[in-house]
């Protein structure tokens, strides 16, 4: 299955937590992207307001970052181009989840997250291939984490 999520950034440090080893995660200050605690790529940097989407393509085992609707790395989620491949220690039987955090611990780092119904208002409402969900950007040939694609795709 195929997934999309945006997140958007409202105020505070966007530095996230990239020390697991088992894990995915992108640095909005330095634009690091970590996977198992080591940095692999560089990416853009990100700031308040920017709207970060992440598309997770479980059956070609790869992960996709945007900024702003602009995929990192020249990729192309919908051809499967330019995506980080995910280690071979997470499998498809792992547990996913998206996280946000803030390492500087200022206390003043405010986010949300949207995952097809959104807590703020958007007013270029792309749906997902099947009709569902509100999403800033297009999201491709990725779905919105919502009952009725998971009952679909699983």
């Amino acid at each position: 299955m195929s997934v999309g999520c945006a997140q958007k950034f409202v105020q505070g440090d966007q530095h996230q937590q990239t020390t697991n080893t088992n894990g995915i995660g992108y640095d909005g200050v330095t634009g690091s992207l970590y996977v198992n605690n080591s940095d692999v790529a560089t990416y853009s940097t990100y700031s308040n307001t920017d709207i970060i989407g992440v598309a997770l393509d479980l059956d070609n085992r790869k992960i996709y970052f945007s900024v702003n609707g602009t995929w990192q790395n020249s990729a192309d989620p919908s051809a499967g181009s330019n995506g980080y491949s995910l280690p071979s220690n997470l499998t498809d039987e792992d547990f996913w989840f998206f996280a946000v955090s803030d390492t500087y611990g200022s206390g003043a780092t405010a986010w949300s997250a949207n995952f097809g119904s959104p807590q703020f208002s958007i007013s270029s409402g792309n749906s997902d291939p099947n009709g569902y969900g509100n999403f800033e950007y297009g999201t491709e040939n990725f779905y919105a984490l919502n009952s009725k694609n998971l009952a679909e795709f699983g």
